[in-house]
């Protein structure tokens, strides 16, 4: 066993005086991330194989007794299996299983992702493959690929160090499937128990109280918590700011305006949800270098690890405005990923073609014009909501305005882990007429339904929506979702405790 300290000293103040340097702007810079997002046919997983749990690392400035020590050394020669379509680690399986890989560095990736040096785990390669792997809109573990015989993933404050002992799964899957018929089996005998939980982030636009700010509105937060079981409304709890699920734990997500000189500039703040007591520290500004322009963040899409920001950047007359999707652990970093990043090689043009398709069949421009008038960056694009999905939009700079654009390429799988609506859309339009935007549960138990005024929650059964809704959350005007993530079965207890440690306070009694 292995012990090492968080990563709260000079690199990391180094790392975020970087950060910043690149998120002031003189306008908006074209940055490329070096974060490549690959979403590979199964059959050809790197990580495909059976594994052994040989060692573990902990975090030794979170305190823990002997009891816990000894139940971290349980998980000792336990055995990780992956395979092209399931996966399990130690007593914890998934079926359904898709692999995602996105390559990063190393170091920005353990400091912003654990908070801890790559030196002290170990690991000289500049750069790794990083694999989700996401079973049914949920994320199951992350694991880090060091090579091709070894990996680490993080589980409850704990590194542990994977050993590849076979390329076979074949001896596995059949005790899986097995496994898997006894779930079944239990779940039909608990007559169809349902379980389900939703994260709703949520942001408005509230007036700036700070008398110095050139801007006169920024951006405030919220997360709303709603559980239910057997189709019954159980809590729904509110905190301010962010909450987010990951698989290193929860996290929450905060905007905070500091001043730089005689500039306000917006920061996003990313904190590790920590047992109550420990000390989160921040890194010290004084040496920081301090950057011309007063910079406003809003957030417009937050997944488990990325994030969609509008930037404005406003130097005295001037002012400048564009879009950004970021990792979640960089996220006040410039370096936005590109649609080319997401999109197969055969779409790798789609930025492009789709700006193109919008203005010349809106009259904007012709494709004559279109070679040497428009200025077209694939990293200027976010994700907005259209009939109850996700979709990817863009903007072009027409020198005196903006053009936005549809981009034809669904994030789901790339930035999306899950989106799917299991009630069609024009019947909910025709159930809520008043109906701005939807989701439903991976169960198919709930419906939440967004309207000016309103999050509705209805139930669903067999397909059909409840008669009336069950719960009803007032929300602000103009106030817009940036975040779902869903919980279900013996997730939303744990979710739920996670959430009750920020004091929440219940929500429409």
């Amino acid at each position: 066993m292995k012990y090492i300290k968080k990563a709260y000293t000079k690199n990391w103040c180094i790392i975020l005086a970087i950060l910043l340097l690149l998120t002031g702007c003189q306008g908006i810079p074209q940055l490329n991330s070096g974060q490549i997002i690959v979403s590979p046919e199964n059959k050809a997983i790197p990580i495909q194989g059976t594994w052994k749990i040989y060692d573990f690392t902990r975090i030794s400035d979170i305190q823990e007794d002997q009891d816990s020590i000894k139940d971290f050394e349980k998980l000792l020669d336990n055995i990780a299996v992956f395979a092209h379509n399931w996966a399990r680690v130690a007593d914890e399986s998934c079926t359904d299983a898709r692999y995602q890989i996105r390559r990063v560095k190393t170091r920005d990736y353990m400091v912003f992702h654990h908070n801890v040096d790559m030196e002290e785990l170990d690991i000289g390669s500049e750069m790794i493959d990083i694999i989700s792997i996401i079973s049914k809109g949920s994320l199951f573990f992350e694991i880090a690929m060091i090579d091709k015989d070894t990996a680490l993933i993080y589980m409850d404050n704990c590194f542990y160090w994977l050993k590849k002992v076979s390329n076979e799964t074949d001896n596995y899957y059949a005790d899986e499937q097995k496994n898997q018929q006894n779930h079944v089996e239990r779940t039909e005998a608990q007559d169809n128990l349902l379980r389900s939980g939703v994260l709703i982030g949520l942001r408005s636009t509230v007036p700036s109280t700070n008398e110095e700010d050139i801007f006169s509105e920024r951006s405030s937060y919220r997360t709303i918590w709603i559980s239910s079981y057997n189709r019954d409304i159980k809590s729904t709890l509110e905190v301010p700011n962010l909450f987010i699920p990951r698989r290193s734990g929860f996290w929450t997500l905060k905007v905070k305006v500091r001043k730089y000189n005689e500039f306000l500039q917006d920061n996003i703040v990313l904190e590790p949800l920590v047992p109550r007591g420990t000390i989160i520290k921040e890194a010290d500004q004084q040496n920081m270098t301090v950057l011309k322009g007063n910079i406003k963040k809003d957030l417009l899409f937050v997944s488990d690890d990325y994030i969609a920001v509008e930037y404005t950047w406003r130097m005295g007359t001037v002012t400048e405005r564009g879009y950004r999707v970021l990792p979640l652990d960089d996220a006040n970093s410039q370096n936005g990923i590109l649609v080319s990043d997401i999109a197969g090689e055969n779409m790798k043009d789609i930025f492009y073609t789709s700006a193109q398709a919008h203005l010349v069949s809106n009259g904007i421009k012709t494709n004559t014009e279109l070679k040497d008038m428009i200025t077209v960056t694939e990293d200027n694009f976010a994700l907005e909501r259209r009939n109850g999905n996700w979709t990817l939009k863009g903007r072009v700079d027409l020198g005196n305005s903006y053009e936005e654009f549809t981009i034809g390429l669904s994030p789901v799988g790339k930035l999306v882990n899950y989106d799917d609506l299991h009630v069609p859309w024009d019947t909910i339009k025709e159930k809520v007429p008043m109906a701005l935007d939807a989701y439903t549960s991976p169960n198919k138990e709930l419906l939440i339904v967004i309207t000016g005024n309103f999050i509705m929650v209805y139930t669903i059964k067999n397909g059909e929506i409840s008669e009336k809704p069950i719960k009803k959350i007032d929300i602000k005007k103009g106030e817009s979702v940036i975040m779902v993530e869903w919980a279900t079965g013996d997730y939303v207890a744990r979710w739920e405790k996670s959430f009750n440690q920020l004091n929440p306070y219940i929500v429409n009694p």
